[in-house]
């Protein structure tokens, strides 16, 4: 494994809000396995350890909420509404491994530091009360495209 280049990432996490280095035992073998035939290029290992590209390669238009998740959130439920008809419940806040290419980072960064956190009994029960609502009371999609970089069919 590229040491040096993990703890430059791992640096650099604190401050930009990414999700820290985390891999599995059984997740690590199979990357290690991969790495012996691949190097450290292999679909594996790029999914659990940063390249020189992650660090580096930036965007100028780059949007820290690109697919909308913290601002389709409800409140500190764990629940992300884009749609009229449908919600994406998240109990927890925590992960057995972290991508590098995970879009909730910008959600998941700030509990990943403080080692994730399990829904509160009254953030599920504010959960329950909005899901009981009929379902005409949810804003239309089109509300929800805030940003250019969607397509209008998203």
């Amino acid at each position: 494994m590229n040491h040096k280049l993990n703890k430059e990432y791992s640096e650099i996490a604190i401050y930009e809000g990414l999700l820290p280095i985390k891999v599995t035992p059984f997740y690590k073998t199979k990357i290690e396995a991969e790495s012996s035939v691949l190097g450290e290029l292999g679909p594996l290992w790029r999914v659990a350890f940063p390249s020189e590209d992650r660090i580096s390669l930036r965007s100028p238009n780059e949007v820290e909420d690109f697919v909308g998740d913290r601002s389709n959130t409800l409140g500190q439920t764990g629940t992300i509404m884009k749609y009229a008809n449908r919600v994406l419940f998240m109990a927890t806040s925590r992960c057995f491994g972290h991508c590098q290419y995970c879009f909730r980072t910008s959600m998941l960064a700030g509990s990943a530091a403080a080692g994730g956190s399990e829904m509160e009994t009254e953030s599920l029960n504010h959960l329950l009360e909005f899901l009981s609502m009929p379902p005409t009371r949810p804003p239309s999609p089109a509300a929800f495209r805030r940003t250019p970089y969607l397509s209008p069919r998203v």
